[in-house]
């Protein structure tokens, strides 16, 4: 077996916090996905493995985290009841990282790296770095991936594989979870004099128009149904628009 066909991971020979070294490399035929649990989507001229199994130029130049890493970093110890089946999670979450990619663009990456490999060879010259230990950090992103590849094995009533938009609702949550998250934060804080602007995206207003809303439904306010203007009044205020605008573009800019 060739270097050129393992897929090692850069922390194969480092521990991490009280975790012993992974000691993680794969032929690149071995880091495959089972396609009973996993079903691919993915298109045989774009993706010629179907997203299931590693292409070879993944193997020779990918920045390789194995799956035993990966759930270490999230807190997730070895004897969990239920590690086996989280890194099965995390490997499909990094080959659908690497299938974002379609073969033909890893492959013009792949001659780059070999020009540079030859370079290196001929000249005893070290173009690139090595890889260096890496541990991601414990972060909501990864965790969230690991319940869409859990969704993504299951069956509908009539025996179909879920569409993407039925797990695109996990991320909306996440997002929904993060931007109430900065909500609440702003609201906690104490603003002094009229309404600043905290940041280029939130303002003071933001909790309050919230509360107003929320406090309204809770009451039981009821709002009036909106009555429609007149044709001949929505003309009017037209004209009377248009002739404000004419008169302050008719005037000196000073």
């Amino acid at each position: 077996m060739g270097s050129r066909d393992v897929l090692t991971c850069v922390n194969h020979q480092t521990s991490f916090a009280a975790f012993p070294s992974c000691d993680t490399a794969f032929h690149l035929d071995c880091y495959a996905l089972s396609p009973d649990s996993f079903k691919s989507v993915l298109t045989a001229p774009a993706f010629k493995l179907l997203g299931r199994k590693c292409r070879p130029h993944d193997a020779r130049h990918r920045t390789f985290v194995c799956e035993t890493c990966v759930v270490r970093s999230q807190g997730i110890p070895d004897d969990h009841p239920h590690v086996r089946l989280l890194r099965t999670l995390e490997r499909k979450r990094n080959m659908s990282v690497w299938n974002a990619q379609a073969d033909s663009t890893v492959a013009t990456i792949n001659t780059g790296f070999n020009k540079i490999s030859k370079f290196e060879r001929t000249y005893a010259v070290p173009v690139l770095d090595p890889p260096r230990p890496l541990w991601p950090p414990a972060q909501e992103s990864i965790r969230l991936a690991w319940v869409v590849g859990l969704e993504s094995t299951r069956r509908g009533r009539d025996g179909s594989v879920l569409s993407v938009s039925a797990t695109d609702s996990i991320f909306q949550a996440l997002t929904f979870r993060e931007i109430e998250r900065d909500a609440l934060l702003f609201s906690f804080q104490r603003l002094k004099g009229a309404c600043v602007q905290a940041t280029g995206t939130t303002s003071s207003s933001v909790s309050q128009q919230r509360f107003r809303r929320g406090h309204r439904a809770m009451i039981g306010t009821h709002k009036k149904q909106a009555v429609a203007l007149p044709l001949t009044v929505t003309l009017d205020m037209l004209e009377m628009c248009e002739a404000a605008w004419a008169a302050e573009a008719a005037r000196e800019w000073w």
